[in-house]
């Protein structure tokens, strides 16, 4: 294994600003090029290029949120804090995904990762003995639509959805993962989510629907699939148990796609967690 990598301090922030300044240049490059295109009508140019810009922006937005992923670890700018957040959630915007939802998910995805059939496992599905062949039906129509149709990114904004409208009692009731989830944090997400809704009105009104549909929504349909993707491949054949930190893909060379099929059998890979040889949608009877 190879040693970590080290860095200075003042490396590190010279590095995360390159980021985030060429992060939103390009964005804002590309917002500006798609808003020249639907104000060019039906030219040659605008049909062609249109779509093209439109899944470009899809795919930055992806790049704006794992930029933001550094952020939610406090690794963009781990000296200073209260910049780390500010530019996180300056990226987040265009999503309008509140910073501190975002840090509370991912920290219950990194302690629970996978540590059973049933927690934080989107891609497995716990069915009595012997199901039907509509049950498997349903599961493999489940699989498909998470996976290739942005289903995983429905997840993630239902969860996003709670987390803003439940009340503390009744949040903490349904699942840990709103453990610690206080009041003010509460508070702090509807102010960022806010702030996010007024950019995407403010486009909406300055250039017209038509406008913020290229400019935002349909990049917003791109980045849900592209995201949906993404989540699966994560976790393609990763390990289930206790120990999460091994649950996880690291070889970038094993990120392959597979068809559905059904996990009916369980092998001890490692000590402490288990490996699935087949490939997903898993059942467990």
């Amino acid at each position: 294994m190879p040693p970590p990598l080290t860095t200075t301090p003042s490396r590190h922030r010279r590095i995360s600003a390159r980021l985030v300044v060429e992060s939103l240049l390009v964005f804002g490059g590309l917002e500006l090029l798609a808003l020249t295109l639907v104000n060019d009508g039906e030219s040659l140019a605008a049909q062609i290029g249109l779509p093209l810009t439109i899944v470009a922006l899809g795919c930055w937005f992806h790049r704006l949120y794992t930029n933001a992923h550094e952020a939610i670890h406090k690794m963009l700018f781990p000296q200073h804090l209260w910049l780390n957040d500010l530019v996180g959630q300056i990226l987040l915007l265009p999503l309008l995904i509140p910073l501190p939802v975002y840090r509370k998910i991912h920290a219950f995805h990194h302690g629970h990762n996978r540590r059973n059939h049933e927690t934080s496992t989107l891609d497995g599905y716990v069915v009595k003995p012997g199901p039907g062949r509509l049950k498997r039906a349903s599961v493999y129509g489940l699989w498909y639509v998470g996976v290739f149709f942005g289903g995983y990114f429905l997840h993630g904004l239902v969860s996003i959805i709670l987390f803003l409208c439940l009340p503390q009692r009744v949040a903490r009731s349904i699942s840990p993962a709103f453990k610690g989830w206080r009041l003010l944090d509460q508070l702090r997400s509807w102010l960022a989510f806010g702030l996010g809704g007024l950019l995407h009105v403010s486009v909406a009104l300055a250039w017209g629907v038509e406008a913020w549909a290229v400019m935002f929504g349909f990049p917003f349909l791109v980045f849900a699939w592209l995201y949906s993707l993404l989540v699966y491949i994560y976790h393609y054949r990763t390990s289930y148990g206790p120990e999460v930190r091994f649950n996880v893909r690291l070889n970038s060379t094993d990120l392959m796609l597979g068809s559905p099929g059904v996990k009916d059998d369980l092998q001890l890979e490692a000590p402490k967690f288990y490996e699935f040889h087949k490939r997903a949608p898993s059942y467990w009877e």
